[in-house]
């Protein structure tokens, strides 16, 4: 039986999918070609770029003028993800589509239709294929355990999971609708780049929600591909905004053994890993023992003691945003639990 417009606009309502980008000109123009062959009856597209300088801006403009452009010169990630949903019009949203990315033909349909089969499922995301393979994970749904380590099947074989949707903590492009702004909010723009998804995603969790897994839900993802080599600043960056993630989200049980994990163990690791023992091919093939490799071990010191102090100098604003995320949350589960009785 074929379906009319209505019944399938019932069925797959509008989606808006917003892609930050800065100077990612050539890698977008790939991203933007596999998103307009999107097997969906409706949907738009917008690029929320930072500020480009590499002619981004005049390239969507001449060739895809169909897709929405928002400029804003300075925006990070999280800035950017805000920008687009609020000229969004989808009542589907889904953020942080990354630039060096291509999507197969069946993706967002796929998220749409387990989000939508249950008011419990709050946020949904698909599994990113390393791009040039065929089945290469390179990220499918995180898992993030009391010492804020998380695992995604990062290089395993697609095949050899499980095809079911999943219960994880988070996903790395949120899916969900837009009423869940209502509930939660928008993202955190103070992380600029890393954990705005994530923070999201847990937010929504701890309101009652279930994040979805996806597994054939499918991207193709130039891992890094976007970060020039040359940013010193990454370590700071990952290890300020993964401290301020603890500090809003973790429970005071779990707060300072997650800190002095993150603060003191990990980094030493991670030091005591790149110094002695990366050239050792036993080491060298074991692929969690990578996560634990820098380049450039006093920038990653450095990196360290910066994200410390940053958090110190803002632990009295960032105790408040846990206190008003809790109180929203706790908001939320009442409504929900209202709801069912």
């Amino acid at each position: 039986m074929i379906q009319n417009n209505s019944q399938l606009e019932a069925k797959y309502p509008k989606a808006s999918l917003i892609i930050p980008n800065l100077n990612g000109k050539e890698l977008l123009r790939e991203c933007l070609i596999s998103l307009l062959n999107l097997d969906y009856p409706d949907y738009e597209i917008i690029v929320s770029d930072g500020g480009s300088t590499d002619g981004t801006c005049q390239m969507i403009q001449k060739e895809f003028k169909n897709v929405i452009l928002i400029q804003e010169e300075g925006a990070g990630i999280g800035r950017a993800n805000n920008l687009g949903m609020n000229a969004a019009n989808g009542e589907i949203i889904a953020f942080d589509l990354n630039n060096d990315e291509v999507f197969k033909q069946d993706w967002i349909k796929k998220l749409v239709e387990v989000l939508l089969s249950s008011h419990e499922i709050g946020v949904v995301g698909g599994s990113r294929i390393v791009y040039g393979t065929r089945n290469i994970v390179d990220e499918g749904g995180y898992r993030l355990n009391f010492l804020c380590l998380a695992k995604n099947n990062h290089g395993l074989i697609l095949e050899n999971l499980s095809k079911d949707p999943q219960i994880v903590d988070f996903v790395g492009i949120p899916v969900f609708r837009r009423s869940l702004i209502d509930k939660i909010g928008m993202c955190d723009e103070e992380y600029h780049n890393y954990f705005e998804d994530s923070d999201f995603c847990i937010r929504a969790k701890n309101a009652g929600f279930k994040i979805m897994w996806v597994p054939e839900a499918i991207s193709y993802h130039r891992r890094h591909s976007t970060i020039p080599s040359h940013q010193k600043n990454l370590s700071y960056i990952i290890t300020r905004n993964k401290l301020r993630f603890i500090i809003k989200h973790f429970s005071i049980k779990l707060l300072f053994p997650a800190l002095i994990f993150q603060v003191i163990m990990f980094p030493l690791l991670k030091i005591i890993y790149s110094i002695y023992f990366s050239t050792i091919p036993i080491f060298q093939s074991n692929r969690n023992m990578s996560l634990l490799y820098v380049d450039d071990v006093s920038s990653y010191i450095m990196g360290v003691f910066k994200a410390l102090w940053w958090n110190f100098k803002y632990l009295t604003s960032s105790f408040k945003i846990r206190y008003e995320t809790q109180r929203i949350i706790s908001r939320t589960r009442g409504r929900m639990r209202t709801r069912i009785n």
